[in-house]
């Protein structure tokens, strides 16, 4: 997955300007996934507190890693 996502940052301008222009900024999956996102769905009020995420949100660290080098 992550050679998936570096392949698409690097092909599509829109999306790694996106992410360049958010910058250290925390990155979030807000889905119910609890591997590739943050196991709490967007339309939940804890979907913006990292301390009530139940998933690892992988693809959230994956975007933040991309914006860092």
């Amino acid at each position: 997955m992550v050679d998936a996502v570096v392949l698409k940052y690097k092909q599509c301008p829109l999306f790694r300007d996106y992410l360049l222009q958010h910058k250290g900024k925390c990155f979030v999956e807000a889905t119910n996934s609890k591997v590739w996102g943050s196991g709490v769905d967007l339309t939940s009020t804890k979907a913006m507190d990292e301390s009530q995420w139940k998933g690892q949100n992988v693809m959230g660290k994956i975007l933040s890693t991309l914006t860092k080098t």
